[in-house]
């Protein structure tokens, strides 16, 4: 299984939380342990990717959605570049 990088961490919370969502649902849909998703969600709070609606559930902001809508585009670009010899 290859490993996530931190863009598609961050992708996969932001995506998780655009409802709202308790931090243990994005441990369980995001496959991740409860120690990384508080670095995470302190880091996207931080940067005004995520807010923080009622005790413990979190919701993507619009800076988020813009985060996520690049995150796609770039994926889908990505995915189109040949590098093969």
């Amino acid at each position: 299984m290859k490993r996530r990088e931190q863009k598609d961490i961050a992708a996969d919370i932001l995506n998780e939380s655009k409802q709202g969502s308790k931090i243990s649902r994005i441990v369980y849909k995001c496959n991740l342990n409860f120690k990384i998703v508080r670095l995470y969600l302190s880091r996207l709070l931080s940067e005004g990717l995520l807010e923080v609606v009622d005790k413990n559930v979190f919701r993507t902001t619009e800076k988020g959605r813009i985060y996520l809508k690049s995150y796609r585009d770039f994926k889908a670009l990505w995915s189109q570049l040949d590098f093969s010899p």
